[in-house]
């Protein structure tokens, strides 16, 4: 997919856009290293840096087959990654997962945003980890979808200890707010 127009940082017309689907996809036929340099031009230097990124050093022989959603998802992402783009977009990568390799994902990427200052786009109905992984984020309605609220999230510190901290709270409790007052009064404009 191509961008002609778009606000993204850093994104000029024709950058290239990833998406990565909620069921992280692979080539069974190929290994790991395989499956993350798929269509990329980047030398195996640079694709054996991407696997150590998304923590896949040492299994860049074994197959996708049987491997975890997070073992496969890392992967993806990598894939992602090896084809040098301008945005990643990720539709509810984290539902399938453990709550421990959830938070390993999440410091993964926390880590890849700051390394590459990449932009990042991911859809989630989780507010535990939209506030952890983003830097804004955009609130949606459903029928019709539209975005209600645009907020910036400034957290001191990423560390998964931070989501029991009092400044994470207040951050969930005034999105939850927000949807509660903006859809409250959208209903009540359609009703009979």
């Amino acid at each position: 997919m191509r961008i002609r127009k778009t606000n993204f940082r850093g994104i000029n017309s024709g950058g290239k856009i990833v998406y990565i689907p909620t069921q992280p996809s692979s080539f069974p036929w190929f290994n790991v290293e395989q499956n993350i340099s798929f269509n990329s031009k980047f030398a195996s230097g640079e694709i054996a840096k991407i696997i150590k990124l998304v923590g896949l050093n040492g299994y860049e022989d074994h197959y996708p087959h049987g491997e975890s959603e997070g073992f496969r998802f890392r992967m993806s992402f990598g894939r992602a990654l090896a084809n040098a783009p301008d945005v990643i977009v990720i539709d509810e990568p984290f539902n399938n997962l453990n709550s421990k390799t959830r938070e390993e994902i999440y410091l993964m990427l926390r880590d890849v945003f700051e390394q590459r200052k990449l932009t990042i786009v991911f859809g989630t109905t989780n507010l535990t980890e939209a506030i952890f992984l983003s830097d804004k984020i955009y609130l949606m309605q459903k029928n019709p979808g539209k975005i209600i609220e645009k907020l910036k999230v400034e957290l001191k510190e990423r560390k998964i200890s931070i989501m029991e901290s009092k400044e994470f709270h207040q951050s969930r409790n005034e999105i939850e707010e927000i949807f509660k007052n903006k859809l409250e009064r959208a209903l009540y404009h359609f009703s009979v």
